[in-house]
């Protein structure tokens, strides 16, 4: 028979027991609760004294700079100041010998005239040693640069908190024999494969650039839809949208898209075509512009103006004559196209070594350019017609030549994929310098659909 009270004693001892665990288990969390947020309290106070002592000494360079711009105007005007007092002093002394010459014409005597000493100046009039025009001493040349002050106020912009958690950097690649994407995380540099053989693809399917990127889907065009896939989520899902394509319109082959940052992809040249296309990714329907190409050509290689959104780059590009070493600006609100020529190259040639590129906003405003015959790579801002000389990648062109570059604005890298090659390179604008970014499973045709994401 149990004891009851034996039993009960046994109970609170092992309740106690337990309560003293759960007891010291939550004065631990709470202990290493409160460390935790002493540290956050810290970290925030070092990083808010860092940004008040910046900007403290960002204002005490900003006053020096005013105090010396302020006395340099000063002494200027202290110049013109003295210039203008001797002015004032010709011109008194002028006035007195008109007004002497007024008292002879009146009749005044030669003994007034010496009582009142103004015999010398009458004689300076005589010697014609008094000049009565008056000097100019000119207004003021110098004032402020303003286009100094725009220059600061853009760098000023550039200081932004940023997060510590980097973004994860992908490139799709689609292969089409045998029907599979492939997925590279080129931050972690892992590859993943994903098959896309259940749908049936034909006509532009895999040919040159027939795919775009939005923040949330990989799309490529084809002539049975517009596949989509959610790049958001590990299952990568596939979905096929039929695309509304009015009779009268004939979609070219091998044309080149690109994502407008909002929601249409644009369908630039083809196969004898200088057309340009809009496809509407709400209604999926296909729209073609009034804007034409200055004359048919493919394989543009092509970004936008992210600042904006408004402005897409083409590059280079390829006509039946040859390669195209110009830059076609297409404005999407009015539809303008404008030819910009690079300084010290003509716009064609009969080789097909092309040139690639691709446009760096924010304070670059460049377009940092690959030219594959000779490797060359340079910066080029369309604004100011300034070239200039960068560092070559670390690479080489194969027997045909191609190149796909993207810019990646979190670490200010321009990445690079040559034709036939087996590695990405990756160029740091604000270090100029190269790196090797990742090898690549088997070589890849950079001509072909190559697209690129960045998200966490």
């Amino acid at each position: 028979m149990v004891d009851i009270d034996t039993l009960f004693e046994n109970l609170c001892k092992k309740l106690k027991t337990i309560n003293d665990k759960q007891l010291i288990d939550l004065k631990v969390k709470f202990t290493n609760n409160v460390q935790s947020f002493e540290t956050l309290q810290t970290l925030y106070n070092s990083e808010k004294l860092k940004i008040d002592n910046m900007f403290k000494d960002l204002v005490d360079y900003i006053h020096i700079k005013q105090v010396s711009i302020q006395r340099e105007l000063k002494s200027h005007f202290d110049d013109l100041e003295e210039k203008h007092t001797l002015q004032q002093t010709m011109i008194e002394s002028n006035l007195k010998i008109i007004s002497i010459i007024e008292h002879i014409a009146q009749g005044i005597s030669k003994q007034e005239i010496q009582a009142t000493s103004l015999l010398q100046l009458i004689e300076n009039v005589n010697k014609s040693e008094v000049k009565f025009e008056i000097m100019e001493y000119g207004p003021m040349k110098y004032k402020l640069d303003d286009n100094g002050f725009e220059l600061v106020k853009e760098r000023i912009e550039l200081l932004e908190l940023t997060t510590t958690s980097s973004n994860n950097l992908y490139m799709y690649s689609i292969r089409s024999q045998s029907q599979i994407m492939e997925i590279y995380n080129l931050t972690k540099k892992t590859i993943k494969e994903i098959p896309i053989s259940k749908f049936e693809l034909n006509g532009q399917l895999f040919t040159l650039q027939c795919s775009a990127t939005s923040e949330k889907y990989l799309y490529i065009l084809t002539s049975s839809g517009l596949i989509t896939i959610d790049i958001r989520n590990s299952n990568y899902k596939l979905e096929l949208k039929p695309i509304n394509i009015p009779i009268k319109y004939e979609i070219p082959q091998s044309y080149s898209t690109i994502y407008d940052g909002k929601n249409s992809i644009y369908l630039f040249g083809g196969v004898d075509h200088d057309s340009i296309y809009r496809l509407d990714l709400t209604s999926y329907d296909i729209h073609k512009l009034d804007a034409k190409l200055p004359e048919p050509s493919i394989w543009y290689s092509m970004s936008i103006d992210t600042d904006t959104y408004d402005d897409i780059y083409l590059v280079g590009g390829v006509t039946k004559l040859g390669g195209l070493f110009q830059i076609l600006k297409f404005n999407i609100t009015t539809q303008n196209i404008q030819t910009i020529l690079i300084p010290g190259m003509a716009p064609y040639s009969e080789n097909y070594h092309d040139i690639f590129g691709v446009y760096v906003g924010a304070s670059e405003k460049s377009l940092f350019i690959r030219y594959t015959k000779n490797n060359n790579f340079f910066s080029f801002n369309p604004i100011l017609n300034i070239k200039t000389p960068l560092p070559s990648p670390p690479t080489h062109i194969g027997g045909e030549s191609g190149s796909r570059m993207y810019y990646n604005p979190p670490n200010h890298s321009i990445y690079l994929l040559d034709n036939g090659d087996t590695t990405i390179y990756s160029y740091n604008i604000h270090k100029k310098t190269w790196s090797k970014e990742m090898d690549l499973s088997l070589s890849l045709k950079a001509s072909q659909n190559i697209s690129f994401s960045n998200f966490a």
